[in-house]
């Protein structure tokens, strides 16, 4: 009798170490699986904290640029329309503007040499010394585009009067390009403050015809 009560003794207290046991083991899984799902958590915290900061990084970039690229853009426009020969230009965009509304679409946009000759009067003896001076000015300003030209609302539309390009390829007097809506807006009614030029205590920059 004695032995069969030591016996169960004993084997209880090996049941209740063996549930010690497997609670500890339960335990540290928990405490593990835990740890690696904080890990876990600070890993990705971590990543999109970097990210955030790199996209932010770079919009800051390229909002710097941009709004270089803008000022710079209006400061030599305004220079510009401050020492070219108006009264010439007037005479050129009166040549330009009459020839360009009498082409139809299908000539706008056929062969370039066949409807830009028909702009050869805007060629006058100033030409070439506005060329020249819109070359200066954008040598001094490092510019890569350097023009002054009219303004197709209706088709949203810039027609070149005068390119400062000093290569074969200058856009010839009555050559357009497609601009977008806003572009147009911008010139006609200046460009809208941005949060950087608010930061730089800029106004609305002007509009420059």
């Amino acid at each position: 009798m004695n032995c069969r009560r030591e016996l169960y003794h004993s084997n209880s207290f090996v049941e209740r170490y063996y549930v010690r046991q497997q609670r500890n083991k339960n335990a540290r899984k928990t405490a593990q699986r835990v740890c690696e799902k904080t890990l876990l958590g600070l890993i990705l915290v971590s990543l999109i904290i970097t990210l955030a900061a790199g996209a932010f990084t770079f919009y800051l970039y390229w909002a710097s640029l941009n709004h270089e690229y803008r000022a710079g853009t209006w400061r030599n426009a305004m220079m510009i329309s401050q020492v070219v020969d108006t009264d010439e230009l007037k005479r050129e965009a009166g040549i330009v503007s009459s020839v360009y509304e009498s082409l139809t679409e299908e000539e706008l946009t056929g062969d370039d040499d066949a409807w830009l000759d028909r702009y050869a009067d805007v060629y006058g003896e100033s030409y070439g010394s506005q060329r020249e001076l819109l070359r200066s000015i954008k040598a001094a300003s490092d510019d890569a585009e350097t023009y002054v030209a009219l303004l197709d609302t209706e088709h949203d539309r810039m027609v070149c009067l005068v390119d400062a390009d000093d290569t074969e390829n200058y856009c010839r007097p009555g050559y357009w390009d497609e601009c977008d809506p806003g572009e147009i807006d911008s010139y006609l009614n200046g460009a809208p403050v941005q949060w950087l030029d608010k930061f730089y205590g800029e106004e609305k920059l002007p509009v420059v015809i």
